[in-house]
């Protein structure tokens, strides 16, 4: 699949109800829609093999995305990819103009959907972010793409597992990627991204999407 940079994640029913502010007194949503968060394009401007040998290929991908007010950010992302199917991901992001609090400073990566199996080691066994870790326990859990959403009457933002020391996702035959952080990261797995869950009212419009 395809992996871009990500500066977004779906707003949350606290979120919709415009109840956080930043230190200067702003509605942190409200600077999220001024900045085109929800309206990031991302556009691939340099794509160059830098070293190649017998055991590897390194290869320089920049990226440039782009909201309103200003806002922008430039991803240089260098692949190092090996002879044995290992993949590592060095990624430095430039943001500059009008910028809000952010949402999100990561990557995201589309994947077929017959993968379909999540394993982790990290906190679990349920979703865990900055106000829910306490009751998370450090473990490795199981879980399908798309479980979180049986929590919420509203789809949104959910799924995140903090901590994360790797993550699996594979399909019934045991296939798949591996995911191995530097340092714990915080991940998730969802068959929808963070503009469809925004446009869903109810649970059951999570139903039938690969």
């Amino acid at each position: 699949g395809v992996n871009e940079p990500s500066f977004y994640r779906a707003l949350t029913d606290n979120d919709k109800r415009k109840l956080a502010y930043d230190k200067n007194d702003r509605n942190v949503t409200a600077t999220w829609e001024s900045a085109g968060l929800n309206g990031i394009v991302n556009v691939c401007k340099e794509i160059k093999i830098t070293d190649i040998c017998e055991h590897f290929a390194r290869i320089a991908i920049k990226y440039v995305s782009s909201g309103s007010d200003n806002a922008e950010f430039v991803t240089d992302t260098i692949l190092t990819v090996f002879g044995n199917g290992h993949v590592l991901f060095d990624n430095t992001v430039t943001p500059s103009g009008k910028m809000p609090t952010l949402l999100r400073i990561g990557s995201s990566t589309t994947l077929s959907p017959s993968y379909t199996d999540i394993t982790w080691y990290g906190f679990g066994p349920h979703e865990t972010y900055p106000d829910r870790c306490a009751s998370g326990r450090l473990g490795i859990y199981n879980e399908k793409v798309g479980d979180p959403y049986a929590n919420y009457v509203m789809p949104q933002e959910c799924g995140a597992k903090m901590e994360t020391a790797y993550m699996t996702v594979t399909d019934s035959t045991g296939a798949g990627f591996c995911f191995f952080g530097a340092k714990p990261y915080t991940m998730s797995a969802l068959p929808h991204s963070p503009n469809e869950l925004e446009e869903m009212l109810h649970t059951t419009d999570t139903l039938g999407k690969d």
